[in-house]
């Protein structure tokens, strides 16, 4: 299983218990108040589509990179495809670890990453960076 700040895909999340798909997802192991931070924070979420429905997964990614583009703190929202390894990916970068979090909230509360699973054949893999340079 792979995991982002604490929850881990498909199963419950380690703070609360609850189901992940009903806990604040991304939820911080630790609870205390921390600062807003300065660095800037990259997604790479990896996708493998299942065949039959490739097409139909790419229109409603297509449709949602537009909100993350709108969305506070967003920098940079892209959606590639690579043919050859069966796969999509989604870039974003972040002002903050903060905006991340505060996005990747929203998208599970309205229940974006359960409806994707219907399209894909295996979880999707969701990595963080901090940006460098």
């Amino acid at each position: 299983m792979h995991s982002v700040k604490g929850c881990t895909l498909k199963q419950t999340c380690p703070k609360n218990g609850q189901a992940r798909s009903r806990c604040r997802i991304w939820c911080k192991t630790n609870s205390e108040p921390q600062r807003e931070s300065t660095v800037q924070e990259a997604i790479i979420v990896t996708i493998k589509p299942i065949r039959e429905t490739r097409e139909a997964l790419i229109s409603m990614l297509k449709g949602m990179i537009r909100k993350t583009q709108d969305f506070p703190g967003c920098l940079t929202a892209r959606f590639l495809d690579s043919q050859d390894r069966k796969e999509l990916v989604i870039f974003q970068v972040w002002s903050s670890s903060e905006a991340l979090e505060a996005y990747l909230t929203w998208r599970a509360e309205r229940g974006d990453f359960m409806q994707i699973n219907d399209y894909i054949e295996e979880e999707q893999v969701f990595r963080t960076y901090s940006v460098l340079v």
